[in-house]
């Protein structure tokens, strides 16, 4: 990414500059080299939950980071299609790591088992929709989770442990999840990128190299959401692992 190209576009289409950096470099300066751990042991064991844990928390930190830089350069290019798309899977890459937090946090009630946490952590980890691929020299595969069952999770993790709320009080993640994909798929909100209409001529008028709206564009600033959001589940992880 390059950033004096993503500063300009932003500032081209009147968005906030020093918030979108903001956010990038929360999330770069977690990033870490490696983290060591202890290969096998026993299913359950709590060092072995909290290397992993702390492993699948840097993927989607690593996903996490490309996604907002992604979405930089597609407001370079003014491409709104690869910008929504970008947006959305950051949110999908947040709400994976609501639902380890989520999990996590079930664990330190007592209300799964140590075994499970192991287990949810290797299906976020290697899941598939084809698990048969990642069954490797006769180890089972993994089923992925539903993206939807990992906001609905996270959303209820981040309304009681980072809003202070109640379980089901705040939607955020899957609201504007679900606002999202209406420009990811090609329904109107992303056909009519492609288009304005000319009442006086009768006329679709296709917008081939034009730059996008202002509403458009502003689709990058839910990025301000969850962005600061992923960090505060990303940070407040140390505080349940065993």
């Amino acid at each position: 990414m390059n950033h004096e190209e993503v500063f300009k576009a932003l500032e081209a289409h009147g968005l906030d500059v020093n918030d979108f950096f903001s956010a990038l470099a929360d999330q770069e300066k977690r990033a870490l080299p490696n983290i060591k751990t202890s290969l096998g042991g026993d299913a359950g064991d709590a060092k072995r939950i909290r290397e992993f844990a702390f492993v699948l928390r840097q993927v989607l930190l690593h996903r996490a980071i490309e996604l907002t830089k992604a979405a930089g350069v597609a407001l370079v290019h003014e491409n709104g299609y690869v910008l929504a798309l970008s947006v959305r899977a950051h949110f999908e890459t947040t709400a994976s790591l609501g639902y380890l937090h989520y999990r996590l946090n079930s664990m330190r009630e007592g209300n799964i088992s140590p075994e499970e946490m192991d287990r949810d952590i290797g299906i976020q980890l290697l899941g598939s929709r084809d698990a048969g691929i990642l069954a490797i020299e006769g180890a089972e595969g993994f089923e992925a989770k539903q993206i939807l069952t990992m906001l609905e999770y996270a959303d209820r993790s981040l309304s009681n442990h980072i809003f202070s709320g109640t379980a089901n009080e705040h939607k955020m993640l899957m609201d504007i999840y679900r606002w999202l994909c209406e420009f990811c798929h090609p329904n109107f909100h992303s056909n009519k990128l492609a288009f304005d209409l000319n009442p006086d001529q009768g006329a679709f008028e296709f917008r081939h190299g034009t730059p996008l709206t202002y509403s458009e564009a502003n689709i990058i600033g839910n990025l301000l959401i969850s962005g600061p959001v992923f960090v505060e589940l990303y940070d407040d992880i140390e505080r349940l692992v065993p």
